[in-house]
C-alpha cells in the first residue's frame, strides 16, 4: 500500500521475535548437521518421485514381517516423514527471503 509515494511506517514496524524461531530449532534436534558443498555431492540422494515409492515399500516390507539388518523399515519411513514437512517449509523460507529481498532491493532502490 503507498501513500503518495511512501509505504506507511506502521506496515513495516514489526518486532521479530526470537521465541518462535527457538522453538523450529528445538523440534529440528540438538545438533544441527554440517555439510559441506562436497558432503552433499558425494552422499547418495533419491531421485525425484522416489519418496512416494519409499513409502509403499516400507508398507509393503512391514505387512510382510520382513526387517534386514542393513535396512530398518522404520528409521527409514521415519526420516522420510521428518524430510517431508521440513521441504515444505524450506520452500515458503526461500520464498519469504526472495520477497525480502526484492523489498528491500526496491525500498532502496526508490529511496
Amino acid at each position: 500500500m503507498r501513500t503518495a509515494g511512501r509505504r506507511r511506517a506502521s506496515f513495516w514496524t514489526f518486532s521479530w521475535s526470537s521465541g518462535r524461531a527457538v522453538e523450529v530449532e528445538a523440534k529440528l534436534g540438538a545438533e544441527a548437521p554440517q555439510l559441506t558443498a562436497d558432503d552433499k555431492r558425494h552422499t547418495a540422494k533419491l531421485r525425484k518421485g522416489a519418496d512416494r515409492i519409499v513409502a509403499h515399500l516400507g508398507v509393503v516390507l512391514a505387512s510382510a514381517g520382513l526387517d534386514a539388518a542393513g535396512l530398518s523399515v522404520d528409521p527409514m519411513l521415519s526420516d522420510l516423514d521428518r524430510a517431508q514437512p521440513l521441504e515444505e517449509l524450506q520452500r515458503h523460507i526461500d520464498a519469504l527471503s526472495k520477497r525480502i529481498g526484492d523489498e528491500v532491493f526496491a525500498a532502496r532502490a526508490s529511496s
